[in-house]
């Protein structure tokens, strides 16, 4: 059993229930046996709901301002409170390691009474890389880290038919609703520069879409093009989460040509307590491969020179939600195809599976706790080494508690995540809290805790223990 895991788990714990006080404890008027009932998740398939509506015809009526300019500027501090000195040459990671400005704005405009237009920009600078010297710093570090500009959500869309949308631009597509983990989440990839800051709302990228949505009875039905190549970002050479002493190899982005387009299907279906979705897709893996190009003479040695490669994979999955009094289950199956990794020739297959439960029947507060379970086919033992490092079966679990005091003013979240059964292959824990000052600034303070694993993907992460604070001014 990993101890590290569990001493900082019951530490927040305890924090937290100091914090929320008995109210939390005081659980809402419900009716007798209002747990789980046969018969409340049944209802669903006897009652009917209001037919689905397009979003667009639901906003058809004549807009009074043809223009809404919205935003946010950002401070977002970090702090690193477990490193050491770094050995002759390193990268010093203590103390501050974030001094963040960030502009983000959105400006929604109607060109007609059925049409608008989105455009979604976010910048930001990093003072923290000047204020310790850019010289302590690999020029991959710099380059990721320091500053960045792009276009987030920008689209155009609007109705087509009374029953037809249509959606054109960048834009982020939702596969269930696990908040913590992505089993059918596969369309938008994810920021993964600083594990564990955020959860996932907070982490997908964009990409360029083209999306038709069809609406008939309880159902949506969604045809996805997506012609736009764009991969997670992960953590780079010279960064604290990056785990290697030397930089990847160049990861080769595939062209952006109608042969390598990426589509994507899904059938939604809302009742009485209970919703269904299906899922389809063919998509780049964005877990990339290496690849020789080529080889290089090295003191009379030929040493291979590697790119990094995305293969191709097919995805079949499902998701599906019941509620029944202060619960809520959920659950998601994904199954994917095509998976290539560097030690085996053939492509492997994996099926990937999670069940959860939400409870809200204590006061201002919702306690959530998720199962995940990844199974590999035809899994090799060589896989289980470097540069791969797959497992043939991983179990990942997460518990979430998320309380709301002072009317809603201030917003405490905790969250604590496992990998592996007894949590041998990493974990790490966040406490946030959010507080609006007013109804323009909201201050946040925070801090995550993490635990190495057996993976050699997390040694050593335990450094990059960390508290941070956020001051946001909304217009």
């Amino acid at each position: 059993m990993n101890q590290r895991f569990w001493i900082p788990v019951l530490f927040f714990l305890v924090i937290f229930l100091s914090l929320s006080g008995p109210g939390m404890l005081m659980a809402e008027d419900a009716p007798a046996g209002s747990g789980f009932s046969l018969d409340d998740i049944l209802s669903g398939f006897d009652d009917t709901v209001a037919p689905s509506k397009s979003p667009a015809a639901e906003e058809a009526a004549p807009v009074q301002r043809s223009w809404d300019l919205s935003g946010y500027l950002k401070l977002s501090t970090i702090f690193n409170i477990n490193h050491d000195a770094p050995a002759i040459g390193q990268t010093d990671y203590r103390g501050l390691s974030r001094m963040r400005t960030e502009l983000n704005l959105e400006l929604e405009t109607a060109l007609s009474d059925s049409w608008n237009l989105k455009v979604t920009g976010r910048a930001f600078h990093d003072f923290a890389y000047n204020i310790k010297g850019r010289y302590n710093y690999t020029s991959q570090v710099l380059s990721d880290y320091e500053d960045e500009a792009e276009f987030r959500e920008t689209y155009i869309e609007g109705r087509v038919l009374p029953s037809l949308d249509l959606k054109v631009g960048r834009q982020i597509v939702v596969w269930g609703n696990s908040e913590t983990f992505r089993v059918t989440d596969m369309l938008n990839p994810l920021d993964n520069r600083d594990p564990g800051l955020v959860d996932i709302e907070d982490l997908r990228l964009p990409v360029c879409m083209a999306k038709a949505s069809y609406y008939v009875g309880n159902w949506s039905i969604a045809a996805i093009a997506i012609p736009e190549m764009r991969f997670d970002k992960q953590p780079v050479y010279g960064n604290d989460f990056f785990p290697f002493a030397q930089p990847l190899p160049d990861d080769h982005i595939p062209a952006e040509t109608p042969g390598n387009t990426e589509f994507a299907v899904s059938a939604r279906g809302e009742f009485h307590g209970w919703d269904l979705s299906l899922y389809g897709a063919r998509l780049f893996d964005d877990q990339s491969h290496y690849e020789t190009i080529g080889t290089r003479n090295m003191g009379g040695v030929l040493v291979p020179i590697f790119k990094r490669e995305h293969s191709r994979i097919t995805m079949a999955g499902c998701s599906a939600n019941v509620a029944t009094g202060n619960w809520l289950l959920k659950t998601e199956l994904a199954f994917t195809d095509g998976h290539q990794f560097n030690r085996t020739t053939d492509k492997k297959s994996r099926v990937k599976g999670l069940v959860g439960f939400e409870y809200s029947g204590l006061t201002d507060t919702t306690l959530t706790l998720e199962f995940v379970h990844t199974h590999m086919f035809h899994y090799e033992p060589v896989m289980g080494l470097l540069p791969d490092y797959e497992v043939e079966d991983q179990f990942e679990a997460d518990f979430r508690v998320t309380r709301s005091m002072l009317n809603d003013r201030l917003n405490i979240v905790f969250l604590a995540l496992a990998r592996g059964g007894r949590a041998q292959d990493g974990a790490f824990e966040r406490l946030t809290a959010d507080y609006d000052i007013n109804d323009y600034v909201t201050a946040t303070i925070g801090c995550v805790f993490y635990q190495d694993g057996e993976n050699p993907l997390y040694d050593n992460i335990h450094d990059n223990n960390r508290v941070f604070f956020n001051l946001k001014y909304s217009f």
